[in-house]
């Protein structure tokens, strides 16, 4: 239990990474900002200079420090801006746990308050804590300024972690994974074009800072794709009422991603194309929407009563541009076959 003298400190220490983290500086401020924060109301008392939206500060990158595991880093200007929660996102110090390649780098945030710090913030410094549960990967090109170097303390998983010790923690961590996420969407295009990665491999890397709105997820089921899969968004209805019409018309859920948001819905999709032998089972068809570049799509065979995965597809396409899908699942059972039926899920960002 925190004593009561130690609370005050934890909220002043909360409210000041707050405006550390999502205030922005003067010349930035939006009218939508100032209406959401109460310390920028507080401060400017209704006297601002709002944003300039074509306003844009450039920071260069140092080419004398070549990155390397245990620098200290302060993000570039470029990744600064708002959410879509209208919080200001300022250049964060960072600590580089990893050279993924020449292009890519492995960072965690850090932050300066002690009082705040609890398991898997390592003390790297004086009063500097590592987010060594809070890691995602960065290009180079964003590394805005080296700060120092220090000894690189491990990686921690964050599902190894103890529940926070109080609520104060616990919003603060909830925060930081926020922020860490706002740079992995910042610069996820990137990414993938380095990766060949797509949406679905963003929801599965960052699974841990998502929050999903929209449904309900099932329980007991490790794999974060199967339960969005799985789950029933709750404007289901006219789609499955769409469905019921005729045999070739299916219901897809429809991941988006948007910050730190997972929005399930559904999207009306149709088979034009089976195919069943002893080498497998091949649908074809399409699903109605519009899509980002990255967007990807996970298919499941689940019994029909029981909602039980009877088989995942081996291979599964996607073309953003049209909709249209491929899938290839192994050979199925009589019984499966008669059972089962296809859930498909695809994942978009907000377009």
């Amino acid at each position: 239990m925190v004593l009561l003298e130690n609370a005050l400190e934890l909220k002043l220490s909360l409210r000041f990474m707050r405006q550390l983290r999502f205030c922005p500086p003067p010349g930035k401020v939006s009218q939508e900002h100032l209406k959401r924060c109460p310390y920028c109301q507080e401060f400017y008392d209704g006297e601002v200079d709002l944003l300039s939206e074509d306003q844009t500060v450039s920071s260069p990158v140092s080419h004398i420090v070549v990155p390397s595991p245990g620098q200290i880093w302060k993000t570039a200007e470029e990744l600064s801006g708002y959410d879509e929660d209208y919080r200001y996102h300022n250049p964060a110090l960072v600590l580089i746990t990893e050279i993924i390649d020449e292009k890519i780098v492995r960072v965690a945030l850090v932050h300066l308050e002690e009082c705040l710090a609890f398991e898997g913030d390592v003390e790297v410094a004086p009063s500097v804590f590592a987010e060594m549960w809070n890691t995602f990967p960065l290009p180079v090109k964003y590394l805005g300024k080296y700060i120092t170097s220090v000894t690189l303390p491990p990686v921690i998983h964050f599902a190894d972690l103890a529940e926070p010790p109080t609520l104060v923690h616990y919003y603060f961590r909830k925060m930081e994974a926020e922020v860490a996420f706002y740079f992995v969407v910042k610069t996820w295009y990137e990414i993938i074009e380095e990766y060949d990665q797509d949406v679905a491999d963003l929801i599965t890397s960052q699974e841990d800072y998502f929050t999903v709105e929209g449904a309900e997820l099932p329980e007991n089921i490790p794999d974060i794709l199967d339960r969005l899969a799985l789950a029933s968004p709750w404007d289901s209805s006219m789609a499955m009422a769409a469905a019921d019409r005729s045999e070739e018309l299916i219901s897809v859920n429809v991941a988006v991603v948007s910050d730190a948001k997972i929005s399930l819905r559904t999207a009306l999709g149709y088979i034009n194309f089976r195919h069943d032998d002893e080498k497998g089972l091949i649908i074809g068809g399409r699903v109605i929407g519009k899509f980002s570049s990255d967007a990807a799509i996970h298919a499941l065979w689940k019994h029909r009563d029981t909602g039980e995965i009877l088989a995942r597809a081996e291979l599964a396409s996607f073309d953003p541009e049209d909709g249209f899908f491929r899938l290839v699942f192994p050979p199925l059972t009589y019984d499966d076959r008669k059972n089962g039926t296809i859930a498909l899920l695809v994942c978009t960002r907000k377009t």
